[in-house]
C-alpha cells in the first residue's frame, strides 16, 4: 500500500507528534509499504513563525521525505499567536464561518504545501490538529483524490473538554475535518469524549493508546544525577513547558509537596514568565534541563 503521511513538522524537529509520525512511518516501510512523508521544512519549532525558506526531498529510514518551505508569520510569534486567538474569536461567533477559518488556517504554520500531493497514495494519514494547516492539506488532498483520509490529531481538552484550550483545537473548520475524515485515532476514551462533549462524532473512531519504542541503553544512574546535581528523590515532567501540556501544574505541585521537579524539553515564554514570579527557594525546586537524548531521559527517570 502507499501510505502519504502529512505532518507540519518533522525530526529532527523536537516534539510528540514529530517522532510519532516518524515512528510509524518506520513501522509502515517494516510492514512492506511504501512510505511518503509530507512536511515542512522545519529544525526546530521556532521555524513556524520565523520561516525556512529549505525546500528538500530525500531518501530517509526507508521513506521518501519531501519539506517545503515555510513563509515567516508577520508580526513573528506574537503576531502567530494572536493571528490564532482571532480564529478562535470568528470561531465561537454566530454563524458558520468555516470557508473563511480554513483560509486563515493556511498560516498555521505557513508551509507551502503544493495543490497536488507529492505521490499517488492508497491512502493518507495526518497528525496534529493544533497546528492544522498539515491535516487541512491531507483533508484537501483525500478530498481530491477519493482516498481515505485517517486523522490522528492529538488534541488537548486540559481540564475542562469545552474550555480555552479546547477551543484551539476544536473551531468549526477543525471539526468539520474531523467529522468527514474516514477514521479518526485517539490516544485515551478521553479524548474521543472531548469530540462528544463539542457534538463531532467521526465516521469511526479507534482508541489506539501510546505507542512506545524499544528502550535505549542505560547511562551510569549515578553519574548521570552527579553530573546534574540531583541528590535524593525528585520527580520528572518530560515535554515542553506549556501550560496545556501541564507543565505549570507540575511545578506547582511540586513546590506544594516540596519535591524536586526535573524538567525535560523546551523552554517557553509562558513558564518563563511563571518560574521568574517564584521566590529564589521555589526557583531551586525547579531544575530545567533542556531537550536531552533518549538515553538521557530514560536514565533519569530510572534514577528518580
Amino acid at each position: 500500500m502507499n501510505v502519504l503521511i502529512v505532518t507540519p513538522g518533522y525530526p529532527p524537529m523536537p516534539g510528540g507528534c514529530e517522532r510519532q509520525a516518524q515512528a510509524v512511518g518506520r513501522q509502515l516501510v517494516h510492514l512492506g509499504h511504501t512510505v511518503t512523508i509530507a512536511t515542512g521544512a522545519t529544525r526546530e519549532e521556532a521555524d513556524f513563525w520565523q520561516g525556512n525558506g529549505d525546500a528538500t526531498a530525500a531518501h530517509e529510514d526507508g521513506m521518501y521525505i519531501v519539506r517545503y518551505p515555510i513563509r515567516p508569520s508577520v508580526g513573528g510569534r506574537a503576531g502567530l499567536f494572536a493571528w490564532r486567538k482571532l480564529m478562535v474569536v470568528l470561531s465561537n461567533s454566530p454563524g458558520q464561518h468555516i470557508g473563511r477559518l480554513r483560509q486563515m488556517a493556511t498560516r498555521i504554520p505557513a508551509v507551502q504545501f503544493p495543490h497536488y500531493p507529492p505521490t499517488r497514495p492508497d491512502i493518507i494519514h495526518s497528525l496534529n490538529i493544533s497546528w492544522e494547516q498539515g491535516m487541512m492539506t491531507a483533508w484537501r488532498w483525500a478530498e481530491q483524490l477519493g482516498v481515505p483520509h485517517i486523522a490522528a490529531p492529538s488534541t488537548h481538552f486540559g481540564d475542562d473538554p469545552v474550555g480555552r484550550v479546547a477551543q484551539n483545537s476544536m473551531m468549526q473548520h477543525q471539526r468539520a475535518m474531523l467529522q468527514s475524515a474516514a477514521a479518526v485515532l485517539t490516544m485515551t476514551t478521553t479524548e474521543e469524549a472531548g469530540f462528544h462533549a463539542w457534538d463531532v462524532f467521526p465516521q469511526r473512531v479507534v482508541v489506539t493508546g501510546n505507542g512506545l519504542d524499544a528502550l535505549p541503553t542505560l547511562a551510569d544512574i549515578e553519574a548521570t544525577r552527579v553530573r546534574y546535581k540531583l541528590d535524593g528523590a525528585y520527580a520528572i515532567f518530560v515535554g515542553r513547558a506549556t501550560f496545556d501540556k501541564g507543565a505549570i501544574h507540575a511545578a506547582q505541585a511540586a513546590i506544594h509537596a516540596k519535591q524536586t521537579l526535573v524538567m525535560i524539553g523546551s523552554r517557553t515564554p509562558a513558564f518563563d514568565q511563571f518560574y521568574a514570579k517564584l521566590p529564589p527557594e521555589q526557583q531551586g525546586m525547579i531544575r530545567h534541563l533542556g531537550r536531552l537524548s533518549d538515553q538521557l531521559k530514560h536514565t533519569l527517570i530510572a534514577g528518580s
